[in-house]
């Protein structure tokens, strides 16, 4: 008995010097004293680097005579802009505007070369200038008797339910064109093709092109993602450019990548290029050319159905002949 109140005693003699202890140096802690480390958090300074550098237009075609700017939205403590490579006299702000534009600064590169306090960076923008005005299409009132309007699936579908239709009012402003379909409660893929059916460019009639601007307003309604790519046919083949932009509000204008030349589309449907021929053919002896875009969806899921919804105004496109 008496063994049984020495052990309960030892062990309660330790349990108070491990509290003492505890105490202690919770009391060292918190009093600053000791050779304790100090733990705090230090956050990491971010690491010193040169401005990063864009130019908007990076590319741009303007007919003779007119005014281009072109704008850096970096920040850095000087700027100076350079015409292939050589600086341009006073032009030091974020900012450089060229007025009056000739045949004599076509092909001409402009960079800013832009420096903060640990040291410079460049970007660089091409002028291209058109000796003839641009040739203008674009629809602001989405009258869809103007507009062919279809739809891809992959796996194909017996009825995507494709609707196209006009809505008057909600738009950027007014009217726009609102598009919807249904995908299966199953993993699918959709390609809708809209082709605005007056925006047809002959260059045997009308001269080789340039490059073509294209920009519009796409706005997200319902469903899933939408992508909207820049797109043309010709021959009875379709393209779209290599970059396009996600619908998520009327002030996201897909203009961005502006100028595009023939290069710099792929083919995405129709009959397969021929050996030696080109696709598409910018030149004076391509066939007529019309001009559109294409919206592409995703539907991951296998259990439920999804309805897509989406709105396009302010559509336009730009030819540019050389």
């Amino acid at each position: 008995m008496s063994t049984n109140n020495g052990c309960s005693s030892f062990r309660g003699r330790n349990a108070i010097r491990s509290v003492i202890a505890v105490l202690g140096v919770a009391g060292i802690v918190g009093s600053g004293g000791g050779g304790l480390p100090d733990v705090s958090f230090q956050p990491t300074p971010p690491s010193p680097s040169p401005p990063v550098m864009s130019i908007s237009p990076s590319r741009v075609t303007a007919e003779v005579g007119a005014t281009v700017t072109f704008r850096s939205f970096t920040s850095a403590s000087s700027y100076q802009w350079q015409r292939n490579g050589v600086n341009i006299a006073g032009a030091i702000s974020s900012s450089y505007t060229l007025v009056g534009v000739n045949l004599g600064d076509d092909g001409a590169h402009f960079s800013v070369v832009a420096r903060n306090a640990y040291g410079p960076s460049t970007a660089t923008a091409l002028l291209q200038v058109s000796p003839l005005p641009g040739v203008l299409y674009e629809d602001v009132d989405f009258r869809m008797s103007g507009w062919q309007v279809t739809a891809v699936a992959e796996p194909a579908q017996a009825d995507t339910k494709l609707r196209a239709v006009q809505s008057e009012s909600g738009g950027n402003p007014g009217a726009f064109m609102q598009v919807s379909f249904d995908f299966p409660p199953a993993p699918s893929s959709v390609r809708v093709f809209h082709t605005y059916l007056a925006a047809t460019y002959d260059p045997a009639q009308q001269g080789a092109i340039y490059g073509v601007d294209m920009a519009a307003n796409c706005k997200w309604i319902a469903g899933g993602t939408v992508y909207m790519d820049r797109m043309l046919e010709q021959g009875g083949r379709r393209f779209t450019s290599h970059t396009g932009d996600y619908c998520v509000a009327w002030l996201n204008m897909f203009s961005s990548l502006l100028s595009l030349r023939a290069d710099e589309f792929v083919q995405v449907d129709g009959p397969a290029c021929e050996p030696g021929q080109t696709c598409p053919d910018f030149s004076a002896t391509g066939a007529p050319i019309r001009f559109g875009f294409q919206t592409h969806h995703s539907h991951e899921s296998d259990d439920w159905p999804v309805a897509m919804t989406y709105g396009i105004d302010n559509w336009r496109v730009t030819v540019w002949r050389k």
